[in-house]
């Protein structure tokens, strides 16, 4: 995972600014495969992030396999701010 952040292209977003301090975290989580950003090309980082949301990148990050017999708690749609 890793070797594939550092050997993917460059990704930038267009509410991230070059000169923020989230900017090279979250270019690099993006090579690496774990965010994605929205289809306007943007990250949203005031946005608030589903558990459904976290929980999609927690798999991409750590490479995990769908074993497709989990369960869904309820209340996945509450949403969570993650803030620096």
């Amino acid at each position: 995972m890793v070797e594939r952040g550092n050997n993917a292209p460059a990704v930038s977003f267009t509410d991230v600014s070059p000169s923020s301090w989230s900017a090279s975290v979250i270019e690099r989580s993006a090579r690496m495969g774990i965010v994605s950003g929205f289809g306007d090309g943007a990250v949203k980082l005031e946005g608030n992030v589903t558990r459904a949301e976290f929980a999609t990148m927690m798999v991409r990050a750590f490479g995990l396999a769908s074993g497709g017999g989990a369960k869904i708690r309820k209340g996945i749609g509450r949403r969570m701010r993650l803030r620096p």
